[in-house]
């Protein structure tokens, strides 16, 4: 492998580890028997709670029943982790 593609795996790594870092998710939608909506959020915060409770994500960009999701209020969602182990 050369040096130039090797930088260049590195470099689309970093950048896929920094946007779910910062917030970023994929997400699926389904729709299940009498006409329910389900959508699925992956995201590298699996243990924080649903919005209202939480943060809530928006849907940056859709391919079909997939895309991507970003925090609406542009904060990443280790600070609203942050803020709730320092209220305990």
């Amino acid at each position: 492998m050369s040096r130039g593609t090797h930088r260049t795996i590195q470099i689309a790594l970093l950048a896929f580890c920094l946007f779910f870092l910062l917030g970023g998710g994929l997400f699926r939608v389904r729709t299940l028997p009498g006409g329910t909506v389900e959508t699925t959020t992956l995201t590298f915060y699996k243990t924080l709670p649903p919005p209202p409770k939480g943060p809530a994500f928006c849907k940056v960009l859709r391919l079909g029943n997939r895309g991507i999701v970003w925090p609406c209020d542009l904060k990443p969602p280790f600070l609203y982790w942050l803020r709730q182990r320092m209220a305990r």
